[in-house]
């Protein structure tokens, strides 16, 4: 098992794949039952008489890559040829494909991958795999040694005082550094992440008001980047910095911070962070071996981004 800690549109019929909206239908199979579905991709070369392939769901940010008739016909084909029914799709620039979820109708996800891997007009083809926040129990920090650099809570912060941040803090407190957070959502309203959140989008759903209450993504984006001095909460490592908050993960009980994603939001979220271009990527999340997303992870490292990972 790998772990990484740290990175829509519902497409109902094939030849309207590019621009229907998502009405819903699939999002708790995909959470509950990602193994009814598989991930699909084909290559994908910039074609302008079709739109962006991102729903409300989707990473839009002005972006001009699209699904071409190409990439659009392939996947008509593919579908027919294997009995697989589209659930969503958008394309992926940085890989230059159009990436895909496909729910077989007849056989298993297994069986079928086995087949689709041989199939000279499929990039990529794996299973819809799960991943979950990395947690831990609370350490015991009663011991830890007070410091009078702060006048929050950093004395409680063993990590802080282990890495020497205080020390760091005199040279940089990472001033104007983009550092995109793949996680659950993350309360923007929250007094120690004031100021700190410059860019948010949702790959999960559009609950909004569920977005600001996620507990991890706050907790996590708290550690990087949480105010200094302001008397409130914690002291982030990067206090100055300037948070991309992407939500890829979704909550499993409202007072816990257990979450889960899978490879379809995670990859939505990764290739939203190296377009808009993040210096850092931090992805605190737990799961298998995924060749999509080791994909956009090398991807993310060949432009420069820092991806950060357990």
């Amino acid at each position: 098992m790998i772990k990484y800690f740290l990175f829509i549109a519902l497409l109902i019929g094939l030849d309207g794949c590019v621009t229907t909206q998502p009405d819903g239908s699939y999002d708790v199979a995909l959470r509950e039952h990602p193994d009814q579905f598989l991930v699909l991709a084909v290559r994908n070369e910039i074609d302008s008489s079709t739109q962006i392939g991102s729903g409300s769901r989707g990473y839009q940010a002005g972006s001009t890559y699209m699904q071409s008739a190409r990439a659009r016909h392939l996947l008509q084909h593919i579908a027919s040829d294997y009995q697989l029914q589209l659930v969503r799709g958008w394309p992926i620039q940085v890989l230059a494909m159009q990436c895909v979820v496909f729910k077989p109708i007849n056989g298993t996800t297994d069986e079928l991958i086995g087949k689709l891997q041989h199939d000279p007009r499929v990039m990529l083809v794996q299973s819809l795999q799960t991943f979950s926040t990395n947690t831990a129990p609370k350490l015991d920090e009663a011991s830890a040694t007070p410091t009078s650099i702060h006048h929050d809570y950093v004395s409680l912060q063993l990590g802080m005082q282990r890495m020497e941040v205080a020390d760091a803090h005199r040279w940089s407190k990472g001033r104007g550094v983009g550092i995109a957070v793949i996680d659950t959502g993350i309360d923007s309203t929250h007094p120690n992440l004031k100021n700190r959140i410059s860019k948010q989008r949702n790959f999960v759903d559009d609950n909004k008001p569920q977005f600001n209450m996620d507990r991890h993504g706050t907790a996590v984006a708290g550690v990087i980047a949480a105010n200094s001095d302001n008397r409130a909460g914690i002291v982030g490592v990067a206090p100055e910095s300037n948070l991309i908050a992407l939500k890829a993960c979704w909550q499993l009980q409202a007072d816990r911070d257990d979450a889960r994603c899978n490879s379809f939001t995670l990859a939505q979220a990764l290739s939203g962070a190296i377009d808009m271009r993040a210096q850092v990527i931090n992805l605190s999340v737990v799961g298998p071996p995924d060749p999509l997303l080791s994909a956009l992870i090398k991807q993310a490292q060949n432009a420069g981004i820092i991806v950060v990972g357990a």
